[in-house]
């Protein structure tokens, strides 16, 4: 079963003349019988000017973002760190907005230090797995001797050690002669 989807659809006009509430939300319906198509669809429609609440009147989570959504223009750093206060959520959104706020020399800047962040992540989690790989591949090489060890105290035939373990017959003549 598919999880319930919801569109939040934030417009920085007024579509609904009609109503005063900044919030609508929708259904799939049919037309005349009013029987839902699906209940894992829900479409919100937010605008943005409709909504009139100032930052002492916040109350559900929904309004700190579109608060911050409306104001953010003019927000400063005191505000926004009470915003984040009270709603944690935010402050990645805060975040992301003073960046794309930047002057473009900042940005610039700050776009070639995350690029280096990724990078320098990208490499040791390449270097880890291939660590990891080596790792595996001289364990696996290393049971194989063991095995062969095993199999060389039995008097087992070199051909069949080196089909067993994947050895070559010099690796076991190796082994045969140190033990």
């Amino acid at each position: 079963k598919l999880k319930k989807v919801y569109s939040f659809n934030f417009l920085n006009f007024v579509l609904f003349k009609t109503h005063k509430k900044f919030l609508s939300t929708y259904i799939l319906q049919e037309k005349e019988l009013k029987t839902d198509l699906t209940d894992d669809l829900e479409i919100n429609i937010i605008e943005i000017p409709k909504f009139v609440k100032e930052s002492n009147e916040l109350k559900e989570e929904l309004d700190y973002w579109v608060y911050l959504l409306r104001d953010s223009q003019k927000l400063k750093g005191e505000t926004m760190k009470v915003l984040e206060k009270k709603n944690p959520k935010l402050k990645k959104a805060i975040s992301e907005l003073k960046t794309v706020s930047l002057d473009k020399k900042n940005r610039e800047y700050y776009e070639m230090r995350r690029k280096a962040e990724l990078d320098y992540n990208t490499n040791i989690e390449s270097a880890f797995k291939k660590g990891l790989s080596e790792g595996i591949e001289k364990g696996i090489e290393q049971k194989s001797i063991e095995i062969a060890l095993v199999m060389l105290s039995k008097n087992q035939s070199l051909d069949f050690i080196s089909e067993v373990t994947n050895l070559s017959l010099e690796q076991i003549k190796s082994l045969k002669k140190k033990k």
